[in-house]
């Protein structure tokens, strides 16, 4: 996700520059937040608002392993071993909830879900990589 503060896809490479022009477009107007001209496109042909939403979660992979939606604490995993995660970025967070709700009939609930779903199976990828690895 692109934001003009921050502006990345992940990499230095990909950021725009008049050598490496990237297509982007702003995902609410006004507020700042920008995808991909290709990802803008295939969040709107999502069938629903779930899928669009996890299309949108453009942060790179490091900060979605390392992120919950609202920070602190897993509230499935009961093992009590305190792992934290990080709150994801509120601006780009609200961003991708506005864009979804103006588009399908979803709830705010139902995104965070969908959100946090796609970052617990990118944790599991990469330590199930992690293990294979070893």
């Amino acid at each position: 996700m692109l934001n003009r503060s921050s502006m990345h896809l992940g990499s230095p490479g990909s950021l725009p520059s008049p050598s490496n022009p990237v297509q982007i477009e702003e995902i609410v107007p006004g507020s700042g937040v920008y995808v991909s001209r290709s990802v803008w496109r295939s969040a709107c042909q999502a069938s629903s608002g779930t899928s669009m939403a996890r299309i949108l979660l453009w942060f790179d992979i490091e900060t979605l392993v390392k992120s919950n939606l609202k920070g602190g604490e897993s509230k499935v995993t009961k093992r009590g071993d305190g792992e934290r995660r990080s709150a994801l970025d509120e601006m780009k967070l609200k961003s991708i909830m506005d864009a979804v709700m103006s588009k399908h009939s979803v709830s705010a609930g139902q995104i965070g879900t969908a959100l946090n779903g796609k970052m617990a199976e990118l944790r599991l990828a990469m330590s199930r990589k992690n293990v294979n690895q070893k």
